[in-house]
């Protein structure tokens, strides 16, 4: 028996003929639905991983504040301390550990030298909780404020020349200090060195990305800092206490302000940055590095304090004061001359503000691209896929 045609001619066109006792094949609905979710959820998920994954932490630079240094025996104005140190950077997720080493100028010896013969003492105000490591004499007056990392290598267990303070915390102005007795400073000149842990660091993505901040180590953040350390500093609406100013210095965060003292301005200073096999973002790093130091990027700073003061009432036309103070009110301010403005606005302090990339970052930011790439076509073509059988299932429907 010759089988049944397989098309049939209706109105002038070929028809498939179906078996009547055989329902029609239908695309099962059920999977489709199911492909389409589960490429949706592929594709939800493989965004948030992504922004999970590769955002960056935005940060702003921080209020700019500085170390403060403190000798038993006060210089004059800009005769003082240079002030250099070395940092060694491990990982995003550890301290950095600093090499402070504190430096007398000659004008600070040709001035206070018979006054510290027999020793004296040096107080620094780190801002931060810091861990002290110990203190030591560097070996030479002459190299270390342009070799901070070889004064830290040249340390060998304890030394008799020098007794470490117990550290203290400032938990008002948020500031660690850290102080040493010398013995006959003023006889062998030799710098002194604090070695501490500081958390300087903040993490910028998930790959090994962090952001570094470095205080600054000159200009008129140092006297808030040092006068913190000899007890100085006030809150906003107490009586400030010291030598008498007409210039104040002061913070944010946290409120304090202190009498301005040229003699307790930092006027010098360096900073190497020691990173291993680390990389420098010197696009995404403020101010940029000016010099290089045992080889490591670095930062040279140097300031002027202002040299003249007088209150307005006291000038006659012509005069050039650098910085005047108004009179008759309660709440008198003050200006400062084009000349000072200048200086300032040209001065660099040493406060850093640097993004550090550790090893195989961008190898694993890569690496997770392609991971992430994959994962977006795989839930692309599962949508299509369950599309494309919806519409098969709604054809043969």
């Amino acid at each position: 028996m010759r089988p049944p045609p397989r098309y049939l001619i209706v109105g002038g066109r070929r028809r498939l003929r179906r078996d009547p006792a055989r329902p029609p094949e239908r695309a099962p609905r059920g999977r489709a639905g199911r492909l389409a979710a589960a490429g949706v959820v592929v594709l939800v998920a493989t965004v948030a991983a992504g922004l999970y994954m590769l955002g960056v932490q935005p940060l702003e630079a921080p209020e700019e504040r500085g170390v403060g240094v403190a000798p038993s025996v006060r210089p004059r104005s800009q005769r003082g301390l240079v002030l250099s140190a070395s940092l060694r950077f491990t990982s995003c997720d550890a301290p950095v550990h600093v090499t402070l080493v504190a430096t007398g100028m000659a004008e600070y010896w040709i001035d206070r030298a018979r006054a510290l013969r027999r020793g004296g003492k040096l107080e620094v105000g780190v801002p931060g909780a810091v861990r002290a490591t110990g203190v030591h004499l560097g070996s030479d007056g002459i190299a270390a404020p342009l070799a901070p990392a070889t004064e830290a290598a040249r340390r060998r267990g304890r030394d008799p020349g020098v007794t470490q303070l117990p550290p203290r915390h400032l938990s008002d102005s948020d500031i660690t200090v850290l102080g040493a007795r010398i013995r006959r400073w003023g006889r062998h000149l030799r710098p002194v060195v604090f070695d501490f842990d500081a958390r300087w660091l903040e993490r910028r993505d998930r790959f090994g990305s962090c952001y570094l901040h470095l205080p600054a180590l000159v200009g008129s953040a140092t006297v808030l800092s040092a006068q913190e350390v000899i007890g100085n500093g006030s809150s906003p609406g107490e009586p400030l206490r010291g030598p008498l100013s007409i210039v104040t210095v002061s913070s944010i965060e946290p409120a304090r302000v202190a009498y301005y003292d040229d003699r307790l301005e930092t006027t010098r200073g360096a900073i190497a940055l020691q990173l291993g096999s680390s990389t420098l973002r010197t696009d995404l790093t403020t101010p940029q590095s000016d010099a290089t130091l045992g080889g490591a990027p670095s930062w040279t700073c140097a300031s002027s304090p202002p040299e003249t003061f007088s209150p307005l009432q006291a000038t006659r036309p012509g005069d050039r004061p650098e910085v005047v103070q108004g009179t008759g009110a309660a709440d008198a301010g003050g200006a400062i001359s084009a000349g000072r403005l200048k200086r300032l606005q040209d001065q660099r302090t040493c406060a850093v503000f640097a993004v550090i990339e550790q090893p195989h970052v961008q190898l694993w930011r890569d690496m997770t691209l392609l991971l992430l790439g994959v994962a977006f076509s795989l839930g692309t073509t599962l949508v299509v896929e369950g599309y494309l059988a919806s519409r098969r299932a709604s054809g043969a429907g």
